[in-house]
C-alpha cells in the first residue's frame, strides 16, 4: 500500500476550496528481487519518451525512461529515498532511491523559463522522502494556457546500472500505478 496525499474538493461557508489530506492506494503485489517496478509520480496517460519533442528526453540522453501528460498538477514520490536536485524554479526533482535508482520528473518542457511562477513546492535538497510523498504541485490550466507542453518525463538517469529499462506506455496511469520495470 502507498499512502498518499490526496486533493480533495471541499466546500465550506466562504465558497469551495481544496485541501490535502491523506489517503491510501493499492499497488500490484510483490515482484522479484532482480526487478524492480517505478510507479507513475503524476496521474494522466503514459507516452514513450521517444514522443517527447526535446532530443534531451526523446533521443534518451540523460537516461532511460517515459513520460506523462498529466491530468492534474500534483507530483508524488514513487520511490522511498532522498530528494538529490530540486530546482530553484522547481520545475524538475531528482530523487535517489534507497535502492540506487537516480530519477529525474521534469514538468513539462521549457518551465524553467517561468523560474517558480505556477510551481509550489513541497520538499527541498536533501530531504527524506517516501513512495507516495507529495512533491511538488504546479497549476495546469495556467501552464497549458501560456502554451506550454505539459508532457513531463520520467527518467532513470542511471540507465547503465540496469540490464533492461522497460516503460509501460500507452494507457492512462493512476499514481502508484508502475510505469517502468528496471532488470538489474
Amino acid at each position: 500500500m502507498w499512502e498518499v496525499l490526496v486533493k480533495k474538493k471541499t466546500k465550506d461557508n466562504k465558497g469551495s476550496g481544496n485541501e490535502i489530506s491523506a489517503g491510501k492506494l493499492d499497488l500490484p503485489g510483490a515482484f522479484p528481487q532482480d526487478r524492480q517496478m517505478i510507479g507513475a509520480p503524476i496521474r494522466g496517460e503514459a507516452v514513450e519518451s521517444g514522443e517527447v519533442d526535446d532530443a534531451v528526453f526523446s533521443e534518451e540522453m540523460l537516461g532511460k525512461g517515459m513520460a506523462i501528460l498529466p491530468k492534474e498538477g500534483l507530483v508524488y514520490s514513487p520511490v522511498d529515498g532522498q530528494v538529490t536536485v530540486m530546482m530553484d524554479s522547481m520545475h524538475a526533482v531528482s530523487l535517489l532511491s534507497d535502492d540506487g535508482v537516480e530519477l529525474l520528473i521534469h514538468i513539462g518542457l521549457d518551465t524553467v523559463r517561468l523560474g517558480g511562477k505556477y510551481f509550489k513546492g513541497h520538499v527541498k535538497e536533501g530531504d527524506r522522502v517516501s513512495q507516495g510523498q507529495l512533491l511538488l504541485e504546479f497549476d495546469l490550466d495556467a501552464l497549458q494556457r501560456e502554451g506550454y507542453d505539459m508532457v513531463c518525463p520520467v527518467i532513470i538517469c542511471n540507465t547503465e546500472d540496469y540490464r533492461e529499462v522497460t516503460p509501460f506506455t500507452g494507457k492512462k496511469v493512476e499514481v502508484g500505478e508502475p510505469v517502468l520495470k528496471l532488470e538489474k
